[in-house]
């Protein structure tokens, strides 16, 4: 399990060590310094390629948002349900009935992502943002329209899946309800 999900601390603490000891080879002009100033500038490499290698669980949900985001715009019925828990029918049938009526146009955006892991990273929480243009066959084309939500997501078969979503008002953040009214 690696320690950190960016690779920017641990790459700044070496790039500071580094500094260091590069100060020490000015003043003590010792080439030992020198050694030490490269050693760390190996391991700041090293750790950006095991980062890049490393998955955490959190990283692993957020490619799933991505992912359920991406098939949800290119009304890719499978390609949504296999990222949803085949448990929670509701939600289920929510994916498939927003795959039939709400059409989001490319050029939209995910952003605001916070995943959080829970019991021993077997479940997690995912909050995020959906911007774009939709429409709706029975509303027409309704614009730009900012979208906010929270997940909850849990391993089953080894495979995060998606087991209950919620809308969010997106200034504050309050739980909506529309969801519910289409169960």
């Amino acid at each position: 399990m690696w320690f950190t999900e960016t690779p920017w601390p641990p790459i700044a603490i070496l790039g500071l060590i580094a500094a260091g000891f590069l100060l020490a080879a000015m003043q003590t002009q010792a080439a030992k310094w020198l050694v030490a100033v490269a050693v760390c500038l190996l391991l700041g490499i090293a750790v950006w390629f095991i980062e890049k290698a490393v998955i955490t669980p959190g990283e692993q949900v957020e490619a799933h948002v991505f992912a359920i985001v991406q098939a949800f715009q290119k009304n890719d019925e499978p390609g949504t349900l296999k990222f949803i828990s085949p448990a929670s029918v509701g939600l289920v049938a929510l994916a498939q009935a927003g795959i039939k009526v709400v059409d989001l146009k490319e050029g939209y955006s995910v952003s605001d992502m916070q995943i959080k892991t829970l019991a021993n990273k077997t479940a997690a929480t995912s909050h995020f943002r959906v911007n774009g243009t939709i429409s709706m066959p029975t509303q027409g084309n309704l614009g730009h329209k900012p979208f906010r939500f929270n997940g909850k997501w849990r391993i089953e078969a080894g495979e995060w899946r998606l087991t209950e979503i919620e809308e969010l008002d997106p200034i504050s953040g309050e739980v909506l309800n529309r969801f519910d009214q289409l169960r």
